[in-house]
């Protein structure tokens, strides 16, 4: 479920405009990456899509061995 929850994310990062500016200024607002990783999770959370630092690297991984 939390795979797909991170898919969702990312497709409804593209249709919300505004969203999608929130998740490009956590960049900015955190010096370290950690917490910029924790905040875009809060983030994903709080739209309704919830997974785990854990379920994102993993993603993260995958995606970088496809390419």
């Amino acid at each position: 479920m939390s795979k797909a929850n991170i898919i969702a994310f990312y497709q409804h990062l593209e249709t919300d405009r505004e969203l999608q500016q929130k998740a490009l200024a956590l960049q900015n607002e955190f010096q370290e990456q950690e917490k910029v990783i924790e905040a875009f999770l809060a983030l994903a959370e709080e739209a309704g899509f919830p997974f785990t630092f854990r379920e994102f690297m993993e993603h993260l991984y995958e995606q970088a061995r496809e390419q």
